[in-house]
């Protein structure tokens, strides 16, 4: 289990919540190399790189979203190009906006969600053949091309 959100949470000067914040495969791989489980949130950075791939995490306590600005706006995030996430069976809430050359987002796995937001995409291919349980709202817009849902 990899928890960032005890991470100086005990020690003073009690820092507060920062999760991690993504730019490329090689942060993914640093950040939750081992890790089974997730406490806390995955951020995509607006200069993120290439494809997000993510395997061996079943379960996120809160989420994968991009960064957001002070002002509740969500950056550009030209250069991400897809994200392929394997084994995760369980997320709170998942939110990709923003991201104009991503081609397919795909949770193989995935059964249980509460919150799905994808927008402003366009051309995109999705891929949920497992999720069956959603708690929260499911939201997607944009120009899909292709879904796989159950």
């Amino acid at each position: 289990m990899c928890d960032f959100f005890s991470v100086n949470a005990d020690t003073p000067p009690y820092t507060p919540y920062i999760p991690p914040t993504v730019s490329n495969q090689a942060d993914i791989d640093r950040l939750f190399a081992g890790c089974t489980s997730i406490t806390g949130d995955i951020i995509i950075a607006a200069n993120y790189t290439g494809s997000f791939f993510l395997s061996n995490v079943t379960s996120i306590s809160d989420g994968i979203g991009m960064q957001i600005y002070p002002d509740g706006s969500y950056p550009p995030v030209p250069s991400l190009t897809s994200i392929e996430v394997r084994d995760l069976t369980s997320i709170s809430a998942m939110n990709i906006f923003n991201a104009s050359n991503l081609t397919s987002i795909s949770f193989s796995d995935l059964s249980t969600a509460q919150d799905i937001d994808i927008q402003a995409l366009s051309g995109l291919t999705l891929n949920f053949p497992s999720l069956q349980n959603m708690s929260g709202f499911l939201q997607i817009a944009g120009n899909i091309s292709r879904y796989a849902c159950k």
